[in-house]
């Protein structure tokens, strides 16, 4: 009889102490969530048990400035057709003036700098 009831004993207190060390890693969550004591999520995971670590994980993430995921890339399905590529872009011809040797683009009037007229025909 004396076994059995020391037994017992020593089950409860096992017992405890793996409730005591899941409560503490839970309200080590409930930390980085960004809740101090006013959750009493130690109290609720220790006295509760799964219903208190239920209830730590329901709580929302209070921290800001934390990325929550990658971001989403859109996946080309099979009936759609893949993107083209870009085409790419072409610098404009530079053309000089035949008066004061001026780089200007095809189609001005006039030289930027010699005020000459142009004939583009």
């Amino acid at each position: 009889m004396e076994g059995l009831i020391f037994a017992y004993i020593v089950i409860i207190i096992v017992f405890f102490i793996v409730q005591y060390v899941v409560a503490k890693k839970f309200e080590k969550i409930a930390f980085q969530k960004g809740y101090d004591e006013e959750v009493h999520s130690f109290a609720m995971c220790f006295w509760l048990g799964i219903t208190g670590m239920l209830y730590v994980i329901a709580l929302p993430d209070k921290t800001s400035g934390r990325v929550k995921s990658a971001p989403r890339v859109k996946s080309v399905q099979k009936d759609e057709e893949p993107l083209d590529e870009p085409e790419p872009i072409v610098e404009p011809v530079a053309f000089f003036c035949p008066y004061c040797n001026t780089p200007i683009t095809h189609g001005m009037e006039k030289c930027p700098s010699c005020r000459q007229p142009f004939d583009w025909s």
